[in-house]
């Protein structure tokens, strides 16, 4: 075989094997952390994500930046002697992602949206707020 025609046949299989491993594989992974979050959403049990309820996480206190999350529990716990709440902020298109951040408690309040509006707003990257909020 002509080392010219070796060399093209070695770059096509390299270009292939990075399209697999930066382009499809990385797809893949994003459907099925989606199908994960779905499955976490349609779940019955009261002790699930349908547990959780929607709050708006108010950065710096009411007035600032306003953040739509989940709320894991309603019931506080004490960091540095202050009561703070765990607030899951899911990241967007794909909200299996996020941090759990615990912040002060009077930095949240009630989003009165419903699981669904909050998963709804964070996959289509905010385009259906109007229909939640």
């Amino acid at each position: 075989m002509n080392p010219r025609n070796t060399l093209l046949l070695l770059l096509v299989l390299i270009g292939l094997g990075g399209y697999l491993y930066f382009v499809e594989r990385p797809s893949q992974e994003r459907e099925v952390a989606a199908k994960k979050f779905v499955d976490l959403l349609s779940q019955k049990d009261a002790d699930g994500v349908k547990s959780m309820s929607p709050v708006w996480l108010h950065f710096g206190g009411p007035g600032g930046a306003a953040v739509l999350g989940l709320l894991s529990t309603a019931e506080p716990v004490s960091v540095g002697g202050l009561p703070y709440l765990a607030v899951l902020v899911p990241t967007a298109p794909v909200p299996v992602g996020g941090g759990l951040l615990y912040v002060p408690q009077a930095w949240v309040t009630p989003a009165d949206i419903g699981v669904e509006g909050v998963t709804s707003i964070y996959v289509s990257m905010g385009i259906t707020s109007k229909q939640y909020l």
